[in-house]
């Protein structure tokens, strides 16, 4: 398991920033609450990973998209609540 590394793969990628990014818009629009911000994000990492959101990532131009690893979507979910838990500083 590496923790930085091979996109979609490694625990933290070049998207770990992109994550990050919208956790702290979500906190500092206050539209939801942490819980709230964690149950939407991991709902959208199981609708990316599902046969159905790689194939629309693939019509999206993504043609090698495969889908994330377990690590990588924890990682994506580290980033976001480190994003949105930023964002209340």
């Amino acid at each position: 398991m590496a923790l930085f590394g091979t996109q979609n793969k490694a625990a933290f990628d070049k998207w770990s920033l992109v994550h990050f990014a919208t956790g702290l818009i979500a906190s500092k629009t206050k539209l939801v609450s942490f819980p709230q911000w964690v149950i939407l994000h991991t709902a959208s990492e199981i609708i990316e990973n599902s046969k159905e959101g790689k194939s629309l990532w693939r019509k999206l131009g993504w043609s090698r998209y495969e889908g994330d690893s377990l690590t990588n979507i924890a990682g994506d979910t580290a980033s976001t609540m480190a994003g949105f838990l930023y964002g209340k500083v």
